[in-house]
């Protein structure tokens, strides 16, 4: 059994802020699991730095890596960036909407050349949109963004998984999330994400939102006052950046 079960929100390039909350929960990659969430570039001042440290990590069965929004932002970007995708209308201005997304700095220190954009396009596109677990008997789904709460989970598209706000939007309305039974033919679920900052969420707050239905990570890690969080689901403990 893993000693700790930890979960990774968006981290956005913040690297300085990455190195500190890994002093502080000093993560086992032999033991513990670890689960992160996605968006480990744009916005921030260090987003190869990070790419770096996420790439290299093991690749052990314990040590899961999604897709967020912006790694998909990155690839299609790449796809523009080399023509790729010359012939496919749904890509035009791809590298426009990253750039406004805050993907000039990722842009810029990985497109030395196009073999090294390649090698980190690649590997974000390899990554998958979302993680199920079991942990002491209750369900766990981990995505970036979320998913629609009124659809089965095979058919949840892409933009569910990395793009979703729906499970956000009915938090902040009050309104219930009904699918914590029906994605698991009538077992307890929790779905855990990142991708829509706590600050946006609830103005002045920076720590996570924890319920039985959905616990937010994105603690808004690129805003001055924002941080990187981490939270061990086993005991509940929460480490945040510095």
């Amino acid at each position: 059994m893993a000693d700790r079960f930890l979960v990774f929100g968006d981290i956005h390039g913040e690297w300085d802020k990455l190195v500190s909350l890994l002093a502080q929960v000093q993560p086992d990659y032999g033991q513990d699991e670890i689960v992160f969430l996605g968006d480990y570039v744009d916005r921030g001042p260090e987003p190869k730095h990070v790419l770096d440290y996420i790439m290299g990590l093991p690749k052990g069965d314990n040590i899961h890596l999604l897709q967020g929004n912006h790694e998909l932002m990155l690839w299609n970007g790449f796809g523009e960036f080399c023509n790729t995708y010359s012939q496919m209308g749904e890509f035009v201005d791809e590298l426009a909407l990253w750039m406004q997304n805050g993907g000039h700095v990722t842009l810029q220190q990985i497109s030395g050349s196009v073999e090294e954009f390649e090698k980190y396009a690649k590997f974000v596109h390899s990554l998958p949109l979302y993680y199920q677990a079991q942990l002491d008997g209750h369900n766990y789904l981990f995505c970036h963004g979320g998913i629609d709460p009124d659809l089965p989970l095979e058919e949840q598209s892409t933009n569910d998984f990395v793009w979703g706000r729906d499970l956000a939007e009915r938090y902040m309305s009050h309104s219930e999330i009904k699918y914590i039974k029906s994605l698991t033919g009538g077992t307890e679920l929790t779905v855990v994400v990142g991708h829509t900052p706590v600050p946006a969420m609830e103005p002045g707050r920076c720590t996570p939102i924890v319920t039985p239905e959905v616990i937010f990570l994105d603690t808004g890690s690129f805003l001055s006052e924002g941080r990187i969080s981490c939270m061990d689901l086993r005991s509940g403990q929460i480490w945040q950046s510095r």
